[in-house]
This record gives structure tokens, sequence and C-alpha cells, in this order.
């Protein structure tokens, strides 16, 4: 009997801690192209001037890559990570000397481009409408060679940085159509020789056909910026990189 009490007693007694984790996982197609500006210097003198990563090294037009993204809703905790990784090749002409290859080169370019973001963050739901401020990591490789037409001279840039931000996401849920959007950023201070800033920034639409199917499409801008010296060989390499990774996604995906 008094094991019976025990078991009504519990099934009256709400349950404030439960919780049903809601799993989603997309994939898809994303489009993306680089711009902005590259500077190397090899001299004490620092960085001068600039090319255009989009015109004078030839890296301007988009890429295609498979795109991926999973979420595991815990309630009011949401993790999220995504992924793609894109490569371009081009050719072009440099207005400005960059590093040992000198004003008015012809040039081959090639660079690849990984980015993964995860963020946790905490949704504050408020009707239909979610705020959920949290942190995120994106971690950044970027691997870019430029060379003259025949290979004698060349320079590489290369960065693979894990970057930790402030991070917030807003969404509204009507039902068959929901809408999100979310961005990170971070300023670093000048430590030792270098400094810079990065924020990502994303949108995406989501259509429901049903509760469990949906499609999405988004638009994504990944923008960085750094300053600084590298010494290497016992010379001093000036650098200054101002980049932007910038289109489209689109998929499928399942939430159970």
């Amino acid at each position: 009997m008094k094991a019976k009490r025990l078991l009504a007693l519990a099934a009256v007694i709400p349950c404030s801690g439960c919780f049903q984790l809601e799993v989603t996982a997309q994939a898809g197609y994303t489009s993306m192209a680089l711009s902005g500006h590259a500077a190397i210097a090899n001299t004490s003198s620092g960085v001068s001037s600039s090319n255009d990563v989009d015109s004078a090294l030839g890296l301007g037009d988009a890429a295609g890559s498979p795109y991926g993204r999973v979420q595991l809703d815990f309630g009011v905790p949401v993790l999220t990570a995504s992924v793609f990784k894109f490569s371009q090749e081009g050719t072009g002409r440099v207005t400005a000397d960059f590093g040992n290859i000198t004003a008015g080169t012809d040039v081959v370019s090639k660079a690849d481009f990984l980015a993964a973001k995860v963020s946790y963050a905490f949704d504050v739901g408020i009707g239909p409408v979610t705020i959920a401020p949290g942190v995120a990591v994106d971690v950044f490789d970027l691997d870019m060679s430029v060379h003259d037409q025949t290979g004698a001279v060349s320079e590489d840039i290369k960065a693979l940085a894990p970057v930790p931000m402030a991070f917030l996401r807003g969404g509204l849920d009507l039902g068959i159509v929901a809408a999100v959007v979310e961005g990170g950023y971070i300023s670093i201070p000048k430590i030792g020789d270098a400094k810079g800033k990065f924020w990502d920034l994303e949108a995406m639409l989501e259509m429901r056909p049903t509760a469990m199917f949906h499609l999405f499409g988004g638009y994504r801008i990944i923008n960085l910026e750094a300053q600084g010296d590298e010494s290497s060989g016992g010379s001093n390499n000036h650098f200054d990189v101002g980049m932007r990774v910038s289109g489209w996604q689109i998929g499928g995906g399942l939430r159970f």
C-alpha cells in the first residue's frame, strides 16, 4: 500500500527538469566567394599597399561545396555545429608588390578555405520569437598560394586558428515557415606582433512541408581582418589581410 501511495504522488508532481531532446540534421550545397585585400611585405618599411583578392589575385569567382549542420536542442541550451569547405583557383595581375612578387606580374593563385562553427546558446522564448545569447567558436583554415606564371617566385598565406566569439541568435517560428539569424563577433587587441577582428553573420529561412522534413535557404558572410609581423628565416614579414567569404546555401533537413 505504501508503494502505491508513492507511485501516485510521483504521478502528480510536475517534472520541471524533464525535456525532450530535439535533433535537427541539415545537408546541402553552398556557393561561396572570396573578396577583400591581402598584402605581404618582406622589408622593414612594412606594408604600403594591398592587392584585391578577387581581381588582382584572380580569386573572385564563386565555388560550390557541400554544407552540413547539426543542432541539438536540450530545451533551453542549444548546441549547433556546421561546416563547409571550398577551393578556388584563378589568374590575375598584382597591382602592388606582394612579398617577392613585384607589381605588374601575372600570377596564378589558389585558395583552400574551411570554416567550422560550434555555438552554445540559451533559448529564451517569447511567443513565436526566440532570443538565444551564448558563445561560439569558429575554426578557420586558410591556405592561399600565389606564384608567377613560371613558378619561379611564390608567396603563401596560411592560417589555422580557432576564434572564440560572443554569439547571439534570433528566431521566428510560424509553424510552416521559420527564420533564423545568428552572428558572432570578436575584436582582438594587439597581442605580440598581431591584432585582428572577426565577425560571422548567417541568416536562414525554413519551409516545412511536414513536421519532420524541411527545406532551407540562407546566406552567410564571414569577415576576417588581421595585421601584424611574422618573423621567419631572420627576416620580418609584414602582413595585412582583410578577407570576406560570402555566399548562399540551400538544402534539406530532418528534425526528430
